[in-house]
């Protein structure tokens, strides 16, 4: 008999995977790096022929809405999520 593992792409709390270590260290700024990196070079591998980047596109945001930072989060009539849980948290800066 052979122990069951259920692999997990990342888990929050252990801040890595179980049986993926890709996005062991998330928020690790060199271990983001690293990432990229990888990810580059595959897509190299991959796709020779494509451009290794793209211009970056127009951006359209042009306002904030008025005090939209103190509305309350309404999700009313939306599925559960453990979403906001593992977001990254909110650094306030002085105005």
């Amino acid at each position: 008999d052979t122990e069951c593992v259920h692999q997990k792409e990342y888990v929050p709390f252990l801040d890595k995977g179980v049986g993926c270590d890709f996005w062991n260290g998330k928020f690790d700024k060199d271990k983001c790096d690293a990432r990229i990196l990888a990810v580059q070079k595959l897509f190299k591998k991959h796709y020779p022929h494509l451009p290794e980047s793209l211009e970056a596109p127009a951006c359209d945001f042009d306002m904030y809405y008025e005090n939209e930072f103190t509305w309350s989060v309404n999700h009313t009539g939306t599925s559960p999520s453990t979403w906001w849980d593992s977001r990254m948290p909110v650094v306030k800066t002085a105005d």
